[in-house]
């Protein structure tokens, strides 16, 4: 796939609300972009009014991380930008909470029956990929600009197949038997993309690793690949699980990266998502952001803007807030 660029910028959203929801949004150039996960609150859907604000009027791709609400609310909505050629990746495997939660929980039965409808209705069934640890590269192209040639590659790190087998036969031991515990996490479920762009007369690579709701156990069965030249070093790292103490364990593999981000999860005061000491650890790697910030002041939702112009290649990445959202000191 050869594209030359309309628009000389690459540029990420990573997009976050006061309480809990997180999507991402890719584009190049307006000529190849994506959305990961999506959120919406009331009347407010930020990754629909991104989209409109800058005339896109199709997606290269959709991905759906994991099946929670704060990751799936109004991803109904953006087929509407689906085409014959729009790749759907989901995550390997559903566990049978995602089950119980589209027949029970209030506001995802609906969103959950919309999207799958869709997902037959709209996608080239070749073009939906359950996504796995061995995935492997999902896009690899070239694309130039002036006299420029770049390479873009994107890939998926989980989740662990060997989990999804095993949460799955549990479900079918729990069904025979009655059982209506639920024995598995949600999040052993959660995609891994690794984006990379590297231009033919550079040996400087940008990456943006973006974690979803990676949790400790899929970490743990990780291991047994190269996981510290997968996440080790990064221009852009989104933190996973909104910066929970159940997802810590990437810290361990860290090496550097330019730019971290953490999207805020709260919940009836309970849950104050991210936790402090997590950000403190990733502070050390390099300059660590977050969406959602709480304040009366604020906005209800923040996004952070990562964009570099390719024209200039490689160049310190220009980062920009809207809203809650800033660096954290």
């Amino acid at each position: 796939m050869q594209v030359r660029l309309k628009y000389f910028l690459w540029s990420n959203h990573i997009i976050g609300y006061k309480n809990q929801g997180e999507s991402i949004i890719l584009n190049i150039g307006n000529q190849f972009v994506g959305v990961i996960d999506s959120y919406k609150v009331g009347g407010r859907f930020l990754t629909k009014e991104l989209l409109e604000n800058k005339g896109i009027t199709k997606l290269n791709f959709i991905c759906w991380t994991h099946t929670d609400l704060d990751h799936s609310k109004g991803l109904s909505e953006l087929f509407e930008y689906v085409t014959d050629e729009t790749v759907f990746i989901l995550p390997e495997g559903i566990s049978r909470r995602e089950i119980l939660n589209s027949l029970t929980e209030e506001g995802l039965k609906t969103e959950y029956g919309d999207i799958f409808n869709l997902i037959e209705e709209k996608i080239t069934h070749g073009y939906l990929i359950s996504a796995n640890h061995s995935s492997g590269n999902i896009f690899n192209f070239n694309f130039r600009v002036k006299i420029k040639t770049f390479n873009f590659s994107m890939e998926a790190i989980a989740p662990v197949s060997y989990i999804v087998r095993e949460n799955t036969l549990k479900m079918i031991k729990d069904i025979h038997e009655n059982n209506k515990k639920l024995h598995e996490k949600p999040n052993y479920y959660s995609i891994v993309l690794r984006l990379q762009v590297k231009v033919d007369t550079s040996s400087e690579i940008v990456t943006f690793c973006l974690t979803g709701d990676l949790d400790n156990h899929t970490i743990d069965e990780l291991k047994v690949f190269p996981i510290k030249d997968k996440f080790g070093c990064n221009t852009v790292f989104k933190i996973p699980h909104h910066g929970s103490t159940t997802a810590n364990k990437l810290v361990d593999y860290l090496e550097k990266f330019n730019h971290a981000v953490s999207t805020s999860f709260r919940k009836k005061d309970i849950i104050d998502l991210p936790n402090k000491e997590i950000i403190e650890a990733y502070k050390m790697f390099g300059d660590v952001h977050q969406t959602g910030i709480s304040s009366d002041d604020l906005e209800d939702y923040g996004y952070i803007v990562f964009t570099f112009p390719l024209e200039n290649f490689p160049k310190e990445i220009d980062v920009k807030y809207e809203g809650a959202a800033k660096k954290i000191t």
